[in-house]
């Protein structure tokens, strides 16, 4: 989805698709993470050559393991409840590391940890951190 038509253009967010404003995009450089890379279980399990499993809780989305992951998307909303509605805790910064818990993930959200802070953030946007 990428065609302009009148100063609009199509996009596509995850599973949502839509029109925004061009005035209200700008282009994205991507850098990649230079840190040190975690040494929790998805780590291990990649040296390893396991595979990372996911959780499956039988609707359309996919929720990742319990374990460290990073951030894909700036400004991440951390939320107080599963809801898009919620309160925001805070925004997580791209390459953010945080720990997905073992707690039923609701809808598309996971529940996290992000230095001691607990909530909830959409599961699309998150990557194994190895």
């Amino acid at each position: 989805m990428s065609d302009a038509h009148q100063g609009w253009r199509a996009v596509a967010v995850g599973a949502l698709q839509g029109w925004v404003r061009d005035a209200s995009l700008r282009p994205v450089a991507h850098a990649p993470d230079t840190s040190a890379p975690p040494d929790g279980p998805h780590a291990q399990q990649a040296r390893q050559g396991q595979e990372i499993a996911a959780h499956h809780t039988g609707g359309k989305h996919a929720h990742p393991a319990p374990g460290s992951y990073r951030v894909a998307l700036g400004a991440l909303a951390l939320r107080v409840a599963p809801d898009i509605n919620a309160p925001v805790l805070q925004r997580l910064a791209q390459g953010s590391l945080l720990e997905v818990l073992p707690q039923a993930p609701q809808a598309q959200f996971s529940a996290v940890q992000v230095d001691g802070q607990r909530g909830w953030v959409e599961t699309q946007w998150l990557f194994p951190a190895f």
